[in-house]
């Protein structure tokens, strides 16, 4: 199914099939979404059996958080890919006066070849969003799936060879580390990677050698701020929601809650009556339960209390299982709260006041996404301008940041780049500007030529017309203008 293929077969195929298909009408790319839209309703059952022998993802949640979500996606693209993609016009209002003789127009082209690294958390959303942007783009793309979702990769590669894309448009590499590292190293123009920010700076820094761009979309340890005004039971729901979901393997989890001190023994209980009807999760990868132990370790070292699994800290991980873990007493400077993890834990955080509360949120490094539950919704909407991160939900958690129209992706260590919505979009293209002049009146061009007439008087007159702080001033500089503009 993935075939070895030396890196610069791949490319040379690639490069022959892109040149082709940036010339392709968007309206003629959107059918091949189409299509993928339909095909992934028709193979709905090899999707779903895929991602459950791959990382043991219940059916029901790959539906509810991958294949509508992709769906939508597709949606969105066949609707506002044409205005988005299309040539943007400057219109007289955003023209500044002196250039009015300029007719001005920004057309968007594809960046080339896309290399995508992905993931495996998210197989078919994830990766599916971010190959069918570059691809409506104009792009081509190779892919290199993660060797942790090889099943549901190859699903995804028949759907999109059923879609009937261009020989050598999209291609996929096998799902190995060698693959990942021959397409970093690859002739590209753009890379998209989903994953671990130790890997990311390593990719980074090999992009910036040649000046490749990049979309990074890291690691995160988002917070959660639970304000003293809301919902409780509600909020603590959220918490949990978003601390298991996918076994606690998604980037956007809300690991530190942030309590009001007063109220911290309320909402740790709270959250111990979902834990106590829980089971412990299967992890794809052990090594991220060994991450995690590290850290929770180190934590209580430092003062933190383990106040789920009642069990002790040695039940914890057993037989590729992890079960989920609450901690209280957590410290800003403490492991927890610096450091990622990828599986299903929390820590609950205690604050006197809300900015305290945004103070500790601030002092992590990574700033991926952030929810906020509170009654008093003008506040919320306060604080959420004032966290550092790329996406807020206010009484949500997670969900909201899978809508199709709007862009994903973080700040800080959660890395870097858009890869959804308008945003995400235009992010696989470069803009290229083209300006028509009409008539003959250029007085720049006298600034470089000896002997022709000196416009610094003109240009005076016109930057004090136009910009001149009292009016009668502003009024006889235009008239001085027009009068030694004819003279150019």
């Amino acid at each position: 199914m993935f075939p070895t293929v030396e890196i610069e077969k791949l490319v040379s195929q690639a490069t022959k099939a892109q040149s082709l298909w940036q010339e392709t009408p968007v309206g003629e790319r959107l059918r091949n979404v189409k299509e993928f839209r339909f095909q992934i309703v028709e193979q709905k059952d090899r999707l779903l059996e895929a991602v459950q022998h791959d990382i043991s993802k219940r059916p029901e949640e790959t539906l509810g958080a991958e294949l509508l979500p992709l769906a939508e996606a597709c949606r969105f693209l066949e609707k506002q890919s044409h205005k988005i993609l299309g040539p943007r016009k400057i219109g007289w209002l955003e023209t500044p006066l002196w250039m009015s003789f300029q007719n001005t127009v920004v057309h968007r082209h594809p960046r080339g070849i896309v290399g995508i690294i992905g993931t495996w958390n998210y197989p078919i959303l994830l990766n599916g969003v971010q190959i069918l942007q570059a691809l409506v783009a104009g792009n081509a793309v190779l892919w290199k799936p993660s060797e942790n979702a090889v099943r549901t990769a190859e699903v995804l590669l028949d759907i999109f060879r059923l879609c009937k894309f261009p020989d050598g448009l999209f291609q996929a590499l096998e799902p190995s580390p060698a693959a990942g590292k021959a397409l970093v190293e690859a002739p590209i123009q753009f890379l998209i990677m989903t994953g671990g920010a130790s890997t990311g700076k390593i990719i980074a820094k090999n992009l910036a050698e040649r000046l490749v761009p990049s979309v990074l979309e890291l690691s995160g340890n988002d917070a959660f701020l639970v304000c003293d005004d809301a919902d409780f039971p509600l909020a603590a729901k959220a918490a949990w929601f978003a601390a298991t979901i996918n076994h606690g393997q998604t980037c956007m989890a809300g690991r530190r809650i942030l309590v009001p001190k007063s109220r911290a023994p309320e909402f740790i209980e709270l959250i111990k009556s979902h834990a106590q009807k829980s089971a412990p999760k299967p992890l794809v990868m052990s090594s991220q339960a060994e991450v995690a132990l590290k850290v929770i370790r180190d934590s209580l070292r430092d003062g933190a209390k383990l106040e789920w699994p009642a069990t002790g800290v040695d039940s914890i991980f057993q037989n590729n299982l992890f079960a989920p873990v609450l901690l209280s007493g957590i410290l800003e400077k403490m492991a927890f709260a610096m450091e990622a993890t990828f599986v299903p834990i929390m820590g609950v955080m205690e604050f006197e006041n809300l900015d305290d509360a945004i103070r500790i949120i601030n002092n992590c490094p990574f700033g991926l996404c952030a929810s906020i539950f509170s009654q008093n919704i003008p506040q919320a909407k306060k604080l959420a301008q004032q966290i550092h991160c790329g996406g807020i939900s206010i009484n949500d958690t997670i969900a909201p940041h899978a809508h199709p129209a709007t862009p994903f992706g973080g700040t800080g260590q959660s890395g870097w780049g858009i890869t959804q919505g308008m945003e995400g979009l235009l992010e696989l293209t470069v803009p290229k500007t083209v300006s028509v002049a009409r008539g003959k009146f250029r007085p720049h061009y006298d600034l470089a030529m000896k002997g022709a007439p000196n416009p610094k008087s003109f240009l005076e007159n016109i930057l004090y017309g136009l910009h001149g702080k009292h009016f009668w001033k502003r009024f006889t500089s235009w008239l001085a203008a027009m009068n030694e503009g004819r003279k150019l």
